[in-house]
């Protein structure tokens, strides 16, 4: 029996460095090259690639932070090859992800965001979501839209066992996604300049037939107002979060 429980063992190890060799692969994909330049977005500057991956993809000149991939923004977070994916096999890299449909949440966005909610809630532990999307999925209908109320129950259920829900906006967060589980952490961050609110400045202005005050559902003007807790530019995110649950460790599922 001892060889087939190595056996076995072997081949989850190697599964488990499969997914985690996966990622980083994801990731490295995702970031610019080292070599060349790119034209800043928000000041028009030419930065020096070298120069952003120092920098995390902040543009050195006016700190305007340039979109990076889900997998890229974790591998910025978190220890080398310190990732480990659940479910692998349910949805493909694209979750969440503004470069594919926008970040739209589809059924599968759905499931896998409650799944994470209860697993955290299972084995007690803090549950940090990152939103970056354009709201539901058209292409899925009603379905789609059920996700709403499903990963918003998730997060009641956590929440009323007392987990704690670290909600970050990123650039953009909008539509059903911020209409449901990225509009209920505990604590919400920001990255500096993200675009957060249901429907765009451009359909509520249609809507109402005024003009909107300077800013309008920017990081900042949210802050401002209430909504957001603190804006955290990308390079102090990792300090911040560390933090941020450190303080909370011991106020964790109390209940």
């Amino acid at each position: 029996m001892q060889p087939l429980f190595r056996s076995r063992r072997d081949r989850l190890d190697r599964l488990r460095r499969q997914r985690e060799e996966a990622v980083e692969a994801a990731a490295r994909r995702s970031a610019i090259p080292e070599n060349g330049t790119q034209t800043c977005p928000g000041c028009g500057a030419e930065c020096a690639n070298q120069e952003l991956v120092k920098t995390e993809y902040v543009c050195p000149h006016c700190g305007y932070h340039l979109p990076i991939g889900a997998y890229l923004s974790l591998s910025l977070l978190l220890d080398p090859f310190s990732i480990r994916a659940l479910w692998p096999a349910m949805t493909p890299p694209t979750v969440l992800d503004s470069r594919f449909f926008m970040g739209s949440m589809g059924v599968a966005v759905g499931e896998k965001i409650t799944r994470a909610v209860e697993y955290a809630q299972k084995h007690k532990l803090p549950l940090i979501i990152f939103s970056a999307s354009g709201g539901a999925r058209m292409q899925e209908g009603i379905l789609s839209l059920m996700q709403m109320a499903k990963t918003s129950a998730a997060i009641e259920r956590f929440s009323a066992a007392g987990g704690l829900y670290i909600a970050v906006y990123t650039h953009p967060t909008t539509g059903g996604v911020t209409a449901s589980f990225a509009s209920l952490g505990d604590i919400t961050l920001a990255e500096p300049g993200a675009l957060i609110g249901f429907a765009g400045p451009r359909v509520i202005r249609q809507t109402i037939g005024q003009e909107l005050p300077e800013g309008f559902q920017r990081a900042e003007y949210l802050e401002e107002h209430g909504f957001v807790d603190q804006i955290v530019p990308r390079p102090q995110l990792r300090e911040t979060l560390a933090q941020l649950l450190a303080l909370h460790r011991k106020g964790v599922f109390h209940r």
